[in-house]
């Protein structure tokens, strides 16, 4: 392929009139007209590269020179459809579940994140067995002398946040039917083993699930039916809010 950009003879010219410095060059002894070697030089080149395309393009015109604009280049390949978003809302504030039934709500532990929560049952305890416990000091003692104890299970699931070893109480209170609540009673130093209290991993893994239990001492002769979730200063307020309750369907 022969370089035209450094044949031309600038001398041979100053006697011409002005012309195209384009037009003509010397290969050689001959002069020949850049623009005819040019233009065959650069349509054989698009031959080999596009004619097998079967695209008709001459070499010095093309849309943007015409004022088209530039052509847009086309991408074959069709763009992935959007995927829905699967994840199940949070449970509203005020929700009404039947033991059994799951619950998500928001959670604010280490960072925020969410959990499933899912109460299962509602058991009497055995005040023996609370004072059984070893190292139990006098003042406890005393205290578990008096009324009646229950024990509520609750499922809790893992699903996104900083949660790491995220126990329940405080966020709960019992549902009672007459009577009154005298205490919560947390074991958290040994299992014990009628209702023990688990919180989840410290570097929990998305599904990952504990079996959590829940100490509720009362007067006696109240009933516990069921479970509250709520966070201070949030929606879903203990006090002041709409907690998602779980109580016994009773016939």
């Amino acid at each position: 392929m022969v370089d035209l950009r450094h044949l031309l003879d600038d001398a041979s010219l100053e006697d011409r009139p002005a012309i195209d410095p384009l037009e003509v060059v010397r290969v050689g002894r001959r002069r020949v007209r850049r623009r005819a070697l040019v233009r065959g030089g650069v349509a054989a080149v698009l031959v080999l590269v596009v004619g097998a395309m079967a695209v008709t393009l001459r070499p010095w015109e093309t849309d943007e020179s015409r004022g088209l604009g530039p052509v847009a280049p086309v991408d074959p390949t069709p763009s992935p459809a959007p995927r829905p978003d699967r994840t199940p809302a949070a449970t509203p504030p005020g929700t009404q579940l039947a033991l059994g039934e799951s619950a998500i709500v928001p959670v604010q532990h280490v960072g925020r994140g969410e959990a499933g929560l899912s109460v299962t049952d509602v058991r009497r305890g055995d005040r023996a067995d609370i004072l059984a416990v070893p190292g139990l000091a006098p003042s406890l003692r005393s205290s578990a002398t008096r009324g009646e104890f229950w024990y509520v299970d609750v499922t809790v699931t893992y699903r996104s946040g900083r949660l790491g070893g995220y126990y329940l109480d405080p966020d709960v209170e019992p549902v009672l039917s007459g009577g009154r609540q005298l205490g919560s009673w947390s074991i958290t130093d040994q299992v014990y083993a009628p209702c023990p209290a688990r919180g989840l991993p410290l570097r929990p893994e998305r599904g990952d699930s504990v079996k959590d239990c829940v100490i509720v001492q009362t007067t006696t002769g109240a009933d516990v039916v069921g479970l509250r979730w709520g966070q201070f200063e949030t929606a879903y307020d203990l006090a002041g809010g709409d907690p998602v309750t779980w109580r016994e369907q009773r016939r």
